[in-house]
């Protein structure tokens, strides 16, 4: 079933087709501030689990809720401060005294939503590639979006992004992240750019000290 989707995925690349005016020469800028739903589609447990995850470009931030798919019960949390350059990661599993927090520096560098870095240059270690245009659902009436990859840190990612408003749809991430080995394919659904979940761009409860 993995193979399959990540087959269609770059059969969507392969039958791309050019929309003219679109900048090949870097990704748009996706919206500064925005919520969605990730479904990791390789993973063994990909409709068990739904990550929520926020992203604030301004306050250079982002944070992820992640949580059962058929009771909402949260089961983990981070939050990354990109501006001090800590992560805190709270495990949410069974009693609640035993949710203690971990903190460690952030694994990767900041990015903002034009995937540029603190600095204004690049955030990957190679700078995004363009891979093609293609349209999303049926060819009359789907999502037309473009295609890039690049690296970010460890990590080695592509992205299709829709031509109108920049929206990710479907990322994926392939490498090391934080020590450990990723090969994810992340499906982006509900995205807002409102943030409807509260807490997710702040630092977890369990990580405040009293």
């Amino acid at each position: 079933m993995h193979l399959l989707v990540l087959l269609c995925f770059l059969g969507l690349l392969a039958q791309a087709m050019p929309h003219p005016g679109h900048d090949h020469d870097k990704p748009c800028c996706m919206p500064k501030r925005w919520q969605a739903v990730l479904l990791d589609l390789r993973s063994d447990t990909a409709l068990q689990y739904a990550t929520v995850m926020a992203y604030d470009a301004d306050q250079m931030m982002e944070g992820t809720l992640t949580v059962r798919v058929d009771d909402e019960t949260p089961v983990y949390q981070t939050y990354t401060d990109y501006k001090t350059m800590m992560t805190y990661h709270v495990p949410m599993y069974g009693d609640p005294s035993t949710h203690h927090c971990q903190t460690m520096k952030a694994t990767h560098d900041y990015y903002d939503d034009c995937f540029m870095g603190k600095d204004n240059s690049s955030m990957a270690n190679t700078a995004p590639h363009f891979l093609a245009d293609s349209v999303w659902g049926p060819t009359t009436n789907g999502i037309p979006f473009h295609a890039w990859s690049l690296t970010l840190g460890t990590m080695n990612i592509t992205i299709a992004l829709s031509n109108d408003g920049c929206v990710p749809l479907i990322e994926a991430v392939t490498g090391m992240n934080d020590g450990k080995k990723i090969n994810s394919l992340f499906m982006f659904n509900d995205f807002s750019t409102n943030i409807t979940t509260p807490g997710l761009l702040s630092i977890p409860p369990a990580c405040v000290k009293g």
